[in-house]
């Protein structure tokens, strides 16, 4: 006769706050008995790339890249177990191009902008003398992170966003917003109303794909530059664009305070009067 064997296992990060690179020492803790197999554990790193790994051993690090808060995840065959986080602060805006299908390498174009309100803006020839192949399709992230006073689940932000127009590998012209919070994050994009099926939005817990979910309303063409608000009050989200909402839902688990943000455009893309407040 068989008996349940509650699987014990919890993940912890020796150096959970520094920049960009930073290697992460992460720890796995109390996995015991027959259920510590490690064959069965794995690490979802939750980084930009594939980051998906079979446990090998109760410790190892891992090499993140990009600026951000990440929240990396022990799990148990098909089970999550735990999970932590990990920051790489910014110093500034700092931004930072990829490659699609490029997992290896990433491309700072601009570093240490010192001025919230003020991004730098960055060209298609800054781009190339960075070392990205401005033929292929890239990614660029303007990232700004570091520890605000602001509740991220009471909050309002603001920006003006500009879209690449059409270039190689570009139709589509998305541009992702994620707001990072001490315990999970919120996340949207805005592409070209042809496209929202590419469309995908998270509120902490809530989540939803435009692949399965109708979307629509997240499909605008930001390609002339629009003025983009998201108000968060007691969990519930309201999206303006130029004013005019597009979206509400309401999520349950508050995410804290505000760590920062980062926002992706694929190809070249331009922010400009970012401000946030608490609400």
């Amino acid at each position: 006769m068989q008996h349940d064997v509650t699987v014990m296992g919890s993940l912890y990060c020796k150096n959970p706050v520094g920049s960009s690179p930073h290697s992460a020492f992460f720890l796995v803790r109390n996995t015991e008995g027959k259920s510590s197999d490690l064959k069965n554990y794995w690490v979802d790193f939750k980084s930009w790339k594939r980051s998906k790994t079979q446990l090998r051993d109760t410790q190892f690090t891992y090499y993140y890249e990009l600026p951000g808060v990440y929240f990396p995840v022990l799990g148990y065959k098909g089970k999550a177990l735990d999970t932590t986080r990990v920051v790489l602060n910014s110093d500034g805006w700092e931004v930072t191009a990829e490659l699609e299908h490029d997992s290896l390498r990433v491309y700072p174009v601009a570093m240490h902008a010192p001025s919230f309100s003020n991004p730098p803006t960055v060209s298609s020839s800054a781009v190339y003398h960075a070392g990205v192949d401005t033929l292929k399709t890239f990614f660029l992230n303007y990232a700004w992170v570091k520890e605000t006073g602001i509740q991220a689940d009471n909050m309002e932000f603001s920006v003006d966003l500009k879209t690449s127009p059409n270039r190689p590998g570009v139709r589509c012209s998305q541009v992702n917003l994620v707001l990072y919070g001490e315990r999970d994050k919120h996340y949207i994009t805005l592409i070209k109303p042809q496209c929202s099926s590419w469309a995908h939005y998270k509120f902490s817990e809530l989540e939803k794909d435009g692949e399965r979910d109708d979307l629509r309303a997240f499909g605008h063409d930001l390609t002339a530059g629009r003025n983009v608000r998201v108000r968060i009050k007691n969990q519930m989200v309201f999206i303006f664009l130029e004013n005019k909402q597009i979206f509400t839902t309401r999520y349950e688990r508050p995410i804290g305070r505000l760590l920062g943000i980062n926002i992706m455009f694929s190809g070249i893309g331009k922010i400009s009067s970012p401000t946030w407040v608490s609400l």
